[in-house]
């Protein structure tokens, strides 16, 4: 009698312990996914806008590289396609944009993406931009306190 309650103890230890460990790495699972679809910020992006706080600059400083338009999506507007004018889901890269703290800058040439920064909006703030797409050169206002970007 007593070997069956020691051995119903053991297995119900060990299936907690299993459980456990299950738990956590599904946790660093998620952890991993949550690092790799939300970035914080681009450090260069940042410090330009930090820089330039009151002053103006060209859209050309934004991103390097051979790119003709950058086209910016705001939170919540996860409609990609329709701002870029071709077929092309940003929610494939990242689900940033389903909150209030990201805009996503995207850098096109000849109809097709070249690249992309997710900028998170306290580290420059271009939604007031949002669903706007500007051609290479175009001039930028940055806020002194706020640290928005407009046109």
């Amino acid at each position: 009698m007593k070997l069956k309650i020691w051995i119903t103890i053991l297995i119900s230890f060990l299936l907690l312990v299993i459980a456990s460990l299950t738990f956590l790495l599904s946790m660093c699972a998620l952890e991993e996914t949550f690092e790799t679809n939300i970035l914080d910020h681009n450090y260069r992006l940042f410090n330009l806008i930090n820089e330039k706080r009151g002053q103006t600059i060209l859209s050309d400083e934004l991103n390097s590289g051979d790119w003709s338009m950058v086209c910016f999506l705001g939170p919540y507007s996860t409609d990609s396609s329709t701002v870029l004018g071709f077929d092309w889901d940003i929610e494939k890269y990242t689900d940033v944009l389903q909150s209030d703290g990201y805009n996503v800058l995207v850098f096109v040439n000849q109809g097709e993406v070249f690249d992309f920064i997710i900028q998170s909006r306290d580290k420059g703030d271009f939604s007031s931009l949002s669903q706007q797409c500007l051609n290479k050169g175009a001039v930028l206002k940055i806020n002194q306190t706020t640290m928005n970007v407009t046109i």
